[in-house]
This record gives structure tokens, C-alpha cells and sequence, in this order.
């Protein structure tokens, strides 16, 4: 039954009345269904920026881990080289 007809039937006061209830009671069941989706996007989102936080945290490990096995790698080379240079020295003074 649309408002028109709602009047129509029931006119005067009491009509009025009705109508303004029914309006008041329908907003406060739309605000209500509303909160409760924007209740449920707020969620959705704060578990996707976590999930989103997660793999950042994954990548920034394996960064790490890559730059300390590259360094660690250098550091090998560094010290290959010195003993190579080392054994130079020695077969260059021994000769």
C-alpha cells in the first residue's frame, strides 16, 4: 500500500500519524541495514589491508634474506681474492 492510498483510507489525523511512524520506523530500518554494510566493508577491507600487510612482510623478508646471502657471498670472494693475493706475494718472493 503506497501513502496516497494510505491517506485515502485512513485520512485525518490518525492517517498522519500512521505515516509519520511508518516513515520514522522505515528510516531507522534502512540506517540500520546501512551500518550493518558498511559495518561489513569496514571488516572486508581491514582484512585485506591485513592480508596486504602479511605479504609485504613476506617480501621485505626474502629482500633481507637475499641481500645478507649476497653479502655473505662477497664476503667469501673478498677473502678468496685475499688469499690468492697472499699466495701471489709468496710465490712472487719466494721465486
Amino acid at each position: 500500500m503506497d501513502i496516497p492510498s494510505f491517506l485515502t483510507t485512513y485520512g485525518g489525523p490518525g492517517g498522519i500519524v500512521a505515516v509519520a511512524a511508518w516513515f520514522f520506523l522505515s528510516d531507522r530500518k534502512f540506517n540500520a541495514e546501512r551500518r550493518a554494510e558498511l559495518r561489513e566493508d569496514i571488516d572486508r577491507e581491514q582484512k585485506d589491508n591485513a592480508d596486504l600487510r602479511a605479504a609485504l612482510l613476506d617480501e621485505k623478508a626474502k629482500r633481507i634474506a637475499a641481500e645478507s646471502e649476497r653479502d655473505q657471498e662477497r664476503a667469501r670472494r673478498l677473502a678468496l681474492e685475499d688469499q690468492v693475493r697472499i699466495l701471489q706475494r709468496r710465490e712472487g718472493g719466494e721465486a
